[in-house]
């Protein structure tokens, strides 16, 4: 029987060349991906000291490429460490990333299994992907989604950046869009601390009061 008092987080990241775009924070300009980063730490450190069970996040990233950058690790000590340049694969990513996610939590104990995941995906543009892996990603999705009960969320750090949801078969109400701002990425990232904070306690995770 898996862990109930175990969550694995899995964060899939656009790192494309958008993500570098300046963005006017705390009076100056920032990198898009800069800001995320930071509203992404501060959401795991309250989840990580503010709620009861153990928390583990793994980190993978993607372009036109995709890597793993964090596996297994402690949201206090998380280095997102991210990039920026090429092209915005997002089912490409999700595909790979999230597979080999899933294969890790396979190879685990069944007593040490996390008794809740929740997979985000977090993009500012539109795919630049092929159909054939749009459908390969929007399978693993359904399956994870159906026959496991994994909890996904979408988040569309720009506008426009939504088609991915329809491909990968996110739920809509699992999907949140601001404007790319960083007061529109840090209230999404904060409405994602609600969404997750559901999902660990075995709730029906969702952005549908968010939207």
């Amino acid at each position: 029987m898996s862990n109930p008092n175990y969550t694995a987080i899995m964060l899939v990241l656009d790192e494309s060349s958008s993500m570098s775009d300046d963005v006017y924070a705390d009076g100056d300009y920032r990198m898009r991906y800069e800001v995320m980063q930071e509203a992404l730490h501060t959401m795991l450190e309250q989840q990580a000291r503010k709620l009861a069970g153990y928390l583990t996040v793994d980190v993978g990233y993607f372009n036109t490429r995709y890597r793993m950058g964090a596996v297994d690790a402690d949201p206090l000590l998380l280095n997102l460490a991210m990039g920026a340049g090429g092209g915005t694969e997002v089912y490409r990513g999700v595909y790979h990333l999230v597979g080999a996610f899933r294969d890790r939590i396979d190879n685990l104990p069944e007593d040490e299994k996390p008794g809740h995941v929740v997979v985000v995906v977090m993009t500012d543009g539109e795919s630049s992907d092929s159909a054939g892996l749009s459908t390969a990603a929007g399978s693993l999705v359904t399956d994870l989604i159906n026959n496991r009960g994994w909890d996904f969320a979408f988040l569309a750090a720009a506008e426009g950046a939504m088609s991915g949801v329809r491909e990968l078969r996110i739920p809509r109400d699992c999907a949140i869009e601001e404007d790319g701002s960083p007061e529109g990425i840090s209230a999404m990232v904060e409405q994602l601390g609600e969404f997750v904070s559901v999902a660990r306690g075995g709730g029906e995770a969702s952005f549908a009061n968010s939207n």
